[in-house]
């Protein structure tokens, strides 16, 4: 069994071009209400520590509470901040693997897992590209066993 973590370079990244973006903003509506500058810094201030708030905490814990367990049988997604969810996916259930990496994913040097199934997809995010090509050799090793297996019969 494997226990896998998102990157939580991923996390820093995104969190500081959400910042750069949250002061463009900013910066922009400062120049259009000028003559309400002093009310507009106390509201930006509120504004930055709401941001910091659910930027540093919420997200933080999300990626905490985030972990991939890759079993015998199964592949096992559990996350959450306030309400947990866990996903259980069978190998057979398992149609097709697809990595995709995004341009915060590529400085990082992350990737995510795409699992088609049966009834949908479901993602595994924001994992380091060694840890991703190893899950992929797993998940293609044990559907190539189940496949197998039932030839056999």
């Amino acid at each position: 069994m494997y226990i896998i973590r998102p990157s939580y370079r991923y996390f820093i990244i995104q969190s500081f071009f959400d910042a750069c973006l949250f002061i463009i903003i900013c910066s922009i509506n400062a120049v259009f209400f000028k003559k309400y500058l002093i009310y507009y810094f106390y509201f930006t201030v509120f504004i930055l520590l709401i941001y910091f708030f659910i930027c540093i905490f919420y997200k933080s814990l999300k990626f905490r509470n985030t972990v991939y367990k890759i079993k015998d049988s199964s592949i096992k997604i559990k996350y959450g901040v306030l309400f947990q969810h866990e996903t259980y996916i069978p190998y057979t259930s398992i149609r097709y693997v697809e990595t995709k990496c995004g341009i915060i994913q590529k400085i990082t040097a992350t990737k995510t897992i795409i699992l088609y199934t049966v009834s949908g997809s479901t993602s595994i995010k924001n994992i380091i590209s060694p840890a991703t090509d190893m899950i992929e050799n797993i998940i293609k090793d044990k559907k190539r066993k189940i496949r197998d297996n039932l030839s056999d019969r």
